[in-house]
């Protein structure tokens, strides 16, 4: 399909003005683009440009359901579950730094344990932990996650491995969280 074509399919005068509102999310080796774009319908398009078709296309009624949709089927790209849900946890941290899902928190500020869960993993404090992860993760969107991380107190002992415990409570510390994290003093 010709770009021009795809575009007004889209509900677009043309391809420029499509590429005026579409938000590249990730840039796959081979040049691929993965998109979400708001349609002047209102609703919300997510799309890559490896091959331009209409057929291609999914839709959805708000954009934090289409770029949920964008990170699990780029993370079904990473083949170790680890790796999975780290980029998936990184997507929501991102998504939490926009105007924290549309400027408002009903979760008592709980969201704060994402980042600080992110930057523990990714440190060689929570390689256990990451490591274990592997062994379960099977690709939730961001927002699964979220309600799962956020809904309610923090339980340390289903996420992080019991040697790593430690290390987590004086990273909790450091972020001033201990509010949302459950079990500080085990």
């Amino acid at each position: 399909m010709k770009k021009e074509n795809f575009a007004t399919k889209l509900g677009f005068e043309n391809w420029r003005k499509l590429s005026e509102v579409n938000t590249e999310l990730f840039l796959e080796s081979g040049d691929i683009s993965w998109y979400i774009t708001e349609l002047p319908d209102g609703r919300w398009a997510a799309w890559d440009d490896a091959e331009v078709s209409i057929n291609r296309v999914q839709y959805f009624y708000d954009r934090h359901e289409a770029e949920d949709f964008q990170v699990v089927g780029f993370a079904q790209k990473i083949e170790n579950r680890a790796e999975q849900f780290m980029f998936v946890l990184r997507a929501l941290a991102d998504q939490l730094d926009r105007p924290h899902r549309e400027g408002h928190c009903e979760h008592a500020g709980r969201c704060e344990v994402i980042p600080v869960l992110a930057g523990f993993l990714e440190s060689p404090e929570g390689a256990k932990s990451l490591d274990s992860f592997g062994n379960w993760y099977s690709s939730q969107t961001p927002h699964d996650l979220f309600t799962e991380l956020a809904s309610g107190d923090f339980r340390s002992t289903d996420w992080i491995h019991e040697d790593e415990l430690p290390a987590w409570y004086e990273a909790v510390k450091v972020a001033k969280i201990e509010h949302v994290v459950m079990g500080m003093a085990e």
